[in-house]
């Protein structure tokens, strides 16, 4: 990633408005209404002002953008509409843009700039939703993730087995079916099952285990799999330090699944340092659902930190770009065996939507790119200075371009998806 302090929206626009010669951020110095905003320090005659912008910064009304129709030079009130939020207040901060400078445009050149960009400007990722297993050997590559440079195993963790979840829980809510699938699993033989038939609220099925000390541990890691789409937090995982869930001491909601699809859950323990004597775990409904097949396995506490990785030689992986997937070799497919699999790479970087977002790339970049595109989208109007604004544009451009080359190279070897 980049060396460079990050700025928000509001910063970047606030460094383009000074490039174009923009009055400075000012502030109210007594109540308006909805429809006027009172400035006295403001200097300017009378509708000097009409037809620019207010982009309120503070308050109720922040990152409104509203038009100014009426300026009173004796009592520095902007009178603009639509009518606003709430009325405005003493000490209410805006920035004022000339008629010619609209800010929504502003930010359009924004995010314009941000996505003008070499592979240079990608954004450092990593992945670990995957999890390796003998018989795979394609692993989902994340919708965010645009390029990949290195491929890792997880070959020794400090952790613990929390429940193989290879035989039948306990259960004794209605409409609940508890079973050992021996036909469909991921480790250890088999899966504990659940058949659901309109089912209400409570526990779906437990194990009561030996006492576990977990509170050196962060994450639990587990198996999932629902036969329809599961939503996140319609179940939860629950580790109790008394027998059948009696004394939860964490309830963590599962995380989202695609229907018919085993899923590598990782999620983090909410409150390790009590978990000292888990005596049982189990799955808990919280609203009740329909007809369901559900399927539970390995389920185990990991300290993360403690992880340790081994990389694939970039020859025994190819990206495809179509179904987004990798693909492994069968050597690789052996290494990698039953193992976390963590993919590293890169992202596009987030546009700007909101003043607080803050930018990922470069900001003396963005900006001089936005200000370079906005004195190029007055260079022809016939109330400027042509030249003038051609000049000044083509000096922000270089300035640009010059952040550009500083960016750091991505990796070599690094294999886009798209």
């Amino acid at each position: 990633m980049a060396a460079f302090q990050s700025r928000t929206r509001e910063q970047i626009r606030r460094s383009i408005a000074a490039n174009l010669d923009q009055s400075p951020a000012s502030s109210a110095t007594g109540g308006g209404s909805t429809t006027t905003l009172v400035d006295a320090n403001y200097i300017g005659g009378d509708d000097e002002f009409n037809g620019g912008w207010l982009v309120f910064t503070s308050g109720t009304n922040d990152g409104l953008i509203r038009r100014v129709t009426d300026y009173t030079s004796s009592s520095g009130t902007f009178t603009f509409k639509p009518a606003a939020t709430a009325a405005t207040g003493s000490s209410d901060t805006y920035e004022y843009w000339r008629a010619e400078y609209p800010p929504e445009r502003i930010h359009e050149f924004i995010n314009q700039a941000i996505i003008q960009r070499t592979p240079r400007g990608l954004v450092s990722d990593e992945d670990e939703s995957n999890h390796g297993h003998s018989l795979d050997s394609r692993y989902d590559v994340p919708s965010a993730m645009v390029a990949i440079y290195s491929v890792d195993y997880r070959n020794s963790f400090s952790g613990k087995q929390v429940d193989s979840a290879n035989t039948t829980w306990t259960t004794s809510l209605s409409g609940v079916t508890a079973s050992t699938d021996s036909e469909d699993w991921k480790a250890h033989g088999a899966s504990s099952s659940f058949y659901l038939s309109s089912v209400s609220a409570g526990t779906v099925g437990y194990k009561d285990i030996s006492a576990l000390n977990l509170a050196k541990h962060d994450t639990l890691e587990f198996w999932f799999k629902s036969s329809v789409t599961h939503a996140a937090g319609d179940l939860t995982i629950v580790l109790s330090s008394a027998s059948a869930l009696g004394s939860a001491k964490e309830t963590i909601n599962i995380p989202a699944a695609t229907a018919r699809t085993w899923t590598y859950m990782r999620v983090s323990l909410a409150s390790p340092e009590t978990d000292t004597a888990i005596t049982s775990v189990g799955i808990k409904y919280v609203q009740g659902t329909s007809t369901r097949y559900v399927w539970i396995n390995d389920v185990k506490s990991v300290d993360s930190q403690s992880a340790t990785y081994t990389r694939l030689w970039g020859g025994n992986y190819r990206v495809d770009k179509e179904s987004r997937k990798i693909f492994l070799t069968e050597p690789a497919r052996g290494k990698v065996g039953y193992r976390l699999v963590r993919l590293s790479g890169y992202r596009l970087p987030v546009l700007l939507s909101a003043d607080a977002t803050v930018c990922e790339t470069d900001p003396d970049l963005v900006v001089a790119r936005a200000t370079s595109r906005s004195l190029f989208s007055l260079a022809r109007g016939r109330t400027t200075d042509p030249d003038d604004n051609d000049r000044r544009a083509a000096f922000f451009e270089g300035v640009a371009a010059q952040a550009e080359r500083s960016l750091p190279a991505i990796k070599p070897g690094t294999k886009m998806v798209d």
